[in-house]
């Protein structure tokens, strides 16, 4: 449980980071190709060295970690283009209640057990993702289109299942090298992609203030990838991780945007909190 409670620290602290973005000017897509690069070199500085050579084409995980990458950067544009067009409240809540895909993946592929009172916890925290995000005004048309959410939900659920996958099958959680790749290909994807497709406004592809971001994001990004597989390892089901970490993040995230920014807490937000609450200790099986 150790690595989950960190792994869940990375990303509340991750959503934190992503909030600082627009107040200080940080443009999402080039700060996440200079962290995906910054997380190699964590993985490198965890590892004692760099991971990386020509002998990695020769593991039987190098295809997941090359499909990982690409789904990363992937999920990324879709994750900007859907806040765009469908507004960040309803794009925060569909990333969040995809751990409905990986908890089913879990139940009926790996064959986990899911008894009463973790299907009544994981009911109640997705009940608690839509109560803790805060709905704002987006306009009619952006809230009537779901394309681009069903995407964001779709590929939030791939990357829970092929991290799953890496760890339950190749034992991803034991060898850094495999973060690393992942990191390293959808960094290279990228930065191709910032490099042939420039800003529209004629802007720099990247400024003081990406780079700066994506070293800040970079560290805790690559705990809260390497720290999921870790927890997977440990022996701690999918259909327990992904609701945790989830709803968890969710709900912390809140409390510390209450804190650090000073965003107040509906009741219905507080209510959120509470039910959250219930639902991981359903899920952990704290009670019941």
């Amino acid at each position: 449980m150790l690595a989950l409670a960190f792994c869940i620290l990375a990303s509340t602290i991750i959503s934190l980071i992503f909030k600082g973005f627009q107040q200080y000017g940080v443009r999402n897509l080039p700060a996440i190709v200079v962290n995906y690069f910054v997380c190699v070199i964590c993985g490198s500085i965890f590892q004692g060295e760099f991971p990386l050579s020509t002998a990695i084409f020769s593991q039987d995980w190098i295809w997941l970690a090359f499909v990982l990458g690409f789904v990363f950067i992937s999920g990324f544009n879709l994750n900007a283009l859907s806040v765009q067009r469908a507004g960040i409240s309803v794009t925060s809540v569909v990333q969040r209640i995809s751990l409905l895909i990986s908890v089913l993946f879990a139940v009926f592929y790996f064959k986990e057990p899911l008894g009463i009172t973790k299907g009544v916890g994981i009911f109640l925290g997705i009940v608690a993702v839509f109560l803790t995000v805060k709905f704002e005004s987006d306009g009619p048309q952006k809230k009537s289109n779901w394309i681009l959410p069903l995407g964001v939900f779709l590929l939030a659920g791939l990357i829970e299942i092929l991290l799953t996958v890496a760890e339950r099958i190749f034992h991803a959680g034991s060898d850094v090298t495999f973060t690393v790749t992942l990191f390293l290909w959808a960094g290279t994807l990228g930065l191709l992609i910032r490099l042939f497709r420039p800003p529209a406004d004629g802007s720099p592809r990247f400024i003081l203030q990406d780079v700066i971001g994506g070293i800040i994001l970079g560290i805790p990004n690559f705990f809260s990838i390497y720290l999921i597989l870790v927890a997977l390892g440990e022996g701690l089901e999918a259909a327990t991780v992904f609701p945790v970490l989830n709803v968890t993040t969710i709900v912390l995230s809140a409390i510390a945007a209450l804190v650090f920014f000073r965003e107040r807490l509906s009741p219905k937000q507080w209510l959120g909190v509470g039910v959250a609450t219930i639902a991981i200790l359903l899920i952990t099986g704290t009670f019941g």
